[in-house]
């Protein structure tokens, strides 16, 4: 396979591994991110992780073969850390809060206007959305990708026994540790979570 991704390594970019078993197959995961790392090839890479795998030495393979992002565990992130091709200008009383060729913000902290308000939209992690993705991968992929879908949405458990217990906070930080922030008990992530684990389950 990586025969194929290194003849066309001068006309791509990135790669999106769409495996769900990818890093369950650890010893095979393992050998493809040293084989990427041997060959140096200048492109990054995507693939998908069950909280389950999320192992210290396989997250530091991963980012060293050039594995550019994750999932936020429970959340998505309004914008990811990167640079972006057209730039957003972010202004308020004629001041520029951001840069704006990357204008992630990944931490929700400081003054309304000036800092939250631009970290909502630009790096902050909605927990509504997540069960959203969750959903789409099940149905997309069905039996094959069920267990996989159930396993990110499980992912939500951690914030429902944290924080405001027995519910889903509004937001998280974009960066880790992915505080959680805004309101505590939002309604529209718990029934979410509720409707996307329960039809998860008919697949």
């Amino acid at each position: 396979m990586l025969d194929e991704v290194e003849a066309v390594a001068d006309h791509i970019k990135k790669i999106h591994f769409l495996d769900p078993d990818l890093p369950s197959t650890r010893k095979w995961t393992e050998k493809l991110c040293l084989e990427l790392i041997k060959r140096k090839l200048p492109i990054h890479w995507r693939a998908d992780l069950r909280p389950e795998d999320a192992e210290p030495e396989l997250l530091r393979l991963f980012r060293q073969s050039g594995c550019e992002e994750l999932l936020v565990p429970g959340a998505i992130r309004s914008l990811a850390n990167r640079p972006i091709s057209r730039p957003l200008e972010i202004v308020h009383n004629g001041e520029l809060l951001v840069d704006p060729h990357h204008p992630y913000q990944g931490t929700y902290l400081g003054d309304e206007d000036s800092q939250r308000k631009p970290a909502y939209h630009n790096g902050t992690a909605w927990t509504w959305q997540f069960p959203f993705f969750c959903e789409a991968w099940g149905r997309v992929y069905g039996n094959k990708g069920k267990e996989t879908a159930l396993s990110w949405l499980a992912s939500m458990v951690r914030l429902i026994n944290s924080g405001c217990v027995g519910h889903v906070p509004e937001i998280l930080d974009g960066d880790f540790p992915h505080t959680q922030r805004g309101c505590d008990a939002q309604a529209w992530g718990t029934s979410e979570f509720i409707r996307v684990w329960t039809d998860l389950q008919k697949i």
